[in-house]
């Protein structure tokens, strides 16, 4: 693998984790709206 393109897959990656932590973070609001 090139550099350019180890370095792209980290970019993508950074962008999964970042979908993910706001899915996760909504989850954890829904959560308490429908707790409460």
């Amino acid at each position: 693998m090139s550099p350019a393109h180890l370095k792209q897959h980290q970019l993508l990656g950074q962008g999964v984790l970042v979908v993910y932590k706001k899915i996760e973070d909504r989850l954890v609001f829904f959560g308490k709206f429908e707790i409460s």
